[in-house]
């Protein structure tokens, strides 16, 4: 099966990054297809990642950004 994450980071540095890396491990340890797409890679992990995302901040002070972010998303669901 094919699972995508879309997280922070997986540098496991926080709680909800942690909880994405400790997930999407044993999900690819059962077999299954991981993708997480983030907006900083993390060099240390085995999981295939892409930089779809910016910084949460940088959405709030430029709308547009969201919509960039949305087509950038499309594209790689595709």
């Amino acid at each position: 099966m094919k699972i995508l994450f879309l997280t922070n980071n997986l540098n496991a540095n926080d709680g909800w990054s942690r909880y994405s890396t400790d997930l999407a491990n044993a999900l690819t340890e059962d077999g299954h297809d991981v993708t997480c797409f983030v907006n900083v890679v993390s060099a240390d992990s085995t999981i295939k990642q892409s930089a779809i995302f910016d910084l949460p901040l940088k959405y709030l002070a430029n709308p547009f950004r969201s919509f960039k972010a949305a087509r950038k998303l499309s594209k790689e669901l595709k």
